[in-house]
């Protein structure tokens, strides 16, 4: 089965891998798998889809390498381009605004609302998925939401509908 948002909602990891792997064919992998860390087009793919600021590529396209030559992987790409789907200080202010001060938690009903809000910080991501299809993706996120929502849940709900804007635009569905 090839790339679909339907299997972006069924099997983000998948979608993940479909779409990350076709760019990182694009950047011109050596005959080892890597691309390296100073490769143009990687750099540049990094800088438009993901969370990475700018000036701090280096780092963490360093960080992202393997052995000695300092080469990228495909499994460390899409490792890179997950792990950095938003920033997490955004994800753990609007927890905060969302509970209060003090607050362990919010309702799944403010939780909702909350990653609404979240996905208004997407830019090109949330356009991809489009308005008529974020409420699949937030009833997809939020299935096994308990009535009252914890901060680590919160910030998984995050990663996930950012992860899922993500690919959906990259992949262009």
């Amino acid at each position: 089965a090839g790339l679909s948002f339907d299997l972006v909602l069924s099997d983000l990891n998948k979608a993940e891998e479909l779409a990350y792997g076709s760019a990182f064919a694009e950047f011109g992998p050596s005959g080892s798998g890597g691309v390296g860390a100073d490769n143009a087009k990687l750099r540049e793919f990094v800088a438009a889809n993901c969370c990475v600021p700018y000036e701090e590529i280096d780092v963490a396209l360093l960080k992202a390498t393997t052995g000695q030559d300092m080469q990228i992987g495909q499994a460390e790409f899409v490792k890179l381009m997950r792990d950095n789907a938003i920033p997490e200080g955004l994800v753990i202010e609007r927890f905060l605004g969302l509970a209060g001060e003090g607050g362990q938690a919010v309702s799944a009903t403010d939780c909702r609302t909350g990653l609404y809000m979240i996905k208004d910080e997407l830019g090109a991501a949330a356009g991809a998925v489009g308005e008529g299809r974020w409420e699949a993706v937030i009833d997809s996120v939020m299935r096994s939401a308990a009535p009252s929502v914890q901060m680590e849940a919160w910030t998984a709900y995050c990663q996930q509908i950012a992860r899922i804007g993500r690919v959906t635009h990259v992949g262009g569905l």
